[in-house]
């Protein structure tokens, strides 16, 4: 085994440590630089990203209205055509009960009055569901019509907000 003896004591030179310490100053404000920059973009990119979250849910909440608008004018459309084709019906049953009754009146037959007689239920039956599902309709209409009002208001607030 060899043994180095070292006689003198190892010295540095002043330029050596000062040139050391330039060039690890130096990468220290360089990474500090780039480490800045980096945390600087992805606070940017994280604002951008919410606001365009908070753009998404408000176009979200305008579309939502919209569609709530739509099912309300085809809730509308439904009654209207609810009535039509009830009316029709009704009008139907009306004259088969006055026909049922005017044939019991001439006759006077068993048969003839308990025809007419169920005639009169079925016409007197449908009258109250109708009235019950006109009612019904009614209030849901009223409702939506309700919804819709608070929501057109809110809807025109995030439109101005815009």
């Amino acid at each position: 085994m060899i043994l180095l003896q070292i006689d003198e004591p190892v010295t540095t030179s002043p330029n050596i440590v000062q040139v050391l310490g330039l060039v690890l100053g130096f990468f220290t404000s360089c990474f500090t630089l780039v480490m800045t920059y980096l945390i600087a973009r992805l606070n940017f990119n994280q604002r951008e990203a919410a606001t365009r979250v908070e753009a998404v849910k408000e176009e979200l909440k305008i579309n939502n209205i919209e569609i709530k608008e739509k099912v309300t004018k085809i809730e509308e459309i439904g009654k209207i055509t609810h009535s039509l084709v009830n009316g029709r019906m009704g009008i139907q049953l009306k004259l088969n009960m006055l026909l049922a009754q005017q044939l019991a009146d001439k006759t006077q037959e068993p048969m003839h009055l308990e025809s007419a007689k169920i005639a009169k239920i079925a016409y007197d039956d449908f009258q109250k569901e109708e009235d019950k599902s006109h009612k019904l309709q009614d209030e849901n209409i009223q409702i939506s019509k309700d919804n819709l009002e608070a929501q057109t208001l809110e809807k025109q607030n995030l439109i101005d907000r815009k």
